[in-house]
C-alpha cells in the first residue's frame, strides 16, 4: 500500500529537471510514489521525465508522469489529488531541491506526533548545484509549543510568523476530501487553500518543525520577483476569503482585530511595491487601504505593533515623500 503521494506540477523545468529526478531516485523512504503533473510545457520536460521512467526497474511504478493542457500550478495540484493513493500528501516544485531524507523524515514525524499537519522549516537558496543559502524559514521556535490548534495556526499564519509553502508540508491525505486548490486563484492559492482546510476541520492538530529537508530555489522568473504591486491586489481579496472563513468556523476563535494583521502587511507590501515600481495611483490605494486597517488591527508583538503605528503616522501626516525615502534606502 503507497504510504505518501508527493505532487509536482511541471511547467517548462527542462533545465531545473535533471537535478530534481536525480534527488527523487536518491529518496530513503518506501511505499512512496511521485506524480509529475505535465502542465503544458513547451519544452523538453515531458520528454525528460518520460525517458528518465523507462530507466527506472520494472517493478518500480513509483513514478507517474500525467500530461494536462496548461491550466496552472493549482490545477496541476488537484490532478494529482485526484491520482494520490497515499495516506498522506506532499508537493515539491519542479525547480527545487530535496534532500535524500526529505520524504521520509515527513512522514515519520506526522506519524510520531500524530497530527494531521506537519509543517517543516525551508532553506531558501541561490544555485542548484552548490545549494548557497540566501535565507532561512525556521520554525524551531514554534516547534517547542509542542501541537498546536487550528486556531494558533490562523493566527501565527495572519501574522506572518508562519506561512504557507506548500512543499513545507505534509497532510493526512483524508483532509483533501472534497476540497482543492481554486484555479481562479493565481497568487496566495496555497494560503487559501491551507486556511481553508484548516478552518473547516474542527480538532485539528498541526506541529511546527525544526528540521528541513527542502531547498527553495530563489531566482529571477520566480513568481514572487516579478510580482507587481497590481498583483498584491488578489493578496488582499484571498486574506478577506480567509478571515471571512475563520470568522464563520465553529472550530476557529481568533478575534477580527487580530485577523486583519494579514490586511495591513499586505496593503503595506503594496505600498513598497508601488514606490519601487514608481506607481502613484496603486500607492495612493496601498495608503488609503494600510490606514483604515491599520487602526483595527491587533498585532501579536509589540515590536510590529510600534512599527506599523510609526508608520500610519508618517503617511497620516502625508509625509509621503519621508515613507518612499525609507523604502527606497
Amino acid at each position: 500500500m503507497t504510504k505518501v503521494s508527493i505532487i509536482i506540477p511541471v511547467y517548462n523545468a527542462a533545465e531545473s529537471l535533471p537535478y530534481l529526478l536525480a534527488d527523487l531516485q536518491k529518496q530513503t523512504a518506501n511505499d512512496a510514489e511521485f506524480i509529475m503533473i505535465n502542465d503544458g510545457s513547451t519544452d523538453e520536460s515531458a520528454q525528460i521525465i518520460t525517458d528518465f521512467i523507462k530507466k527506472q526497474t520494472d517493478t518500480d511504478n513509483s513514478f507517474i508522469l500525467i500530461d494536462q493542457a496548461g491550466a496552472g500550478a493549482s490545477a496541476a495540484r488537484n490532478t494529482g489529488l485526484r491520482h494520490a493513493k497515499g495516506n498522506y500528501v506532499m508537493f515539491a516544485d519542479s525547480d527545487d531541491r530535496l534532500a535524500p531524507d526529505f520524504v521520509k523524515e515527513y512522514v515519520k514525524a506526522i506519524e510520531k506526533n500524530q497530527t494531521d499537519i506537519e509543517i517543516f522549516s525551508l532553506s531558501k537558496v541561490d544555485d542548484l548545484d552548490s545549494l548557497h543559502e540566501i535565507s532561512r524559514i525556521d520554525y524551531t521556535p514554534f516547534s517547542k509549543l509542542g501541537i498546536i490548534s487550528g486556531s494558533d495556526y490562523i493566527k501565527y499564519l495572519m501574522a506572518d510568523q508562519i506561512y504557507a509553502y506548500p512543499h513545507s508540508y505534509i497532510f493526512k491525505r483524508s483532509l483533501w476530501q472534497g476540497r482543492q486548490f481554486d484555479p481562479q486563484v493565481s497568487y496566495q492559492e496555497d494560503r487559501l487553500a491551507f486556511s481553508l482546510t484548516v478552518a473547516d476541520t474542527p480538532g485539528i492538530k498541526i506541529h511546527l518543525n525544526p528540521e528541513c529537508y527542502y531547498y527553495y530555489y530563489i531566482h529571477d522568473d520566480s513568481a514572487t520577483r516579478k510580482l507587481s504591486a497590481a498583483d498584491l491586489e488578489e493578496t488582499v481579496d484571498v486574506d478577506k476569503k480567509i478571515i471571512r472563513a475563520a470568522l464563520k468556523s465553529k472550530s476557529i476563535d481568533v478575534p477580527e482585530s487580530t485577523l486583519n494583521q494579514t490586511l495591513t502587511s499586505a496593503y503595506w507590501q503594496m505600498l513598497v511595491l508601488s514606490v519601487q515600481q514608481n506607481n502613484q495611483k496603486q500607492f495612493k490605494l496601498a495608503k488609503r487601504g494600510f490606514l483604515h486597517y491599520v487602526s483595527q488591527t491587533t498585532f501579536n508583538t509589540t515590536e510590529m505593533a510600534k512599527k506599523r503605528k510609526m508608520q500610519a503616522a508618517l503617511l497620516k501626516l502625508n509625509l509621503d515623500f519621508v515613507v518612499k525615502a525609507k523604502i527606497k534606502h
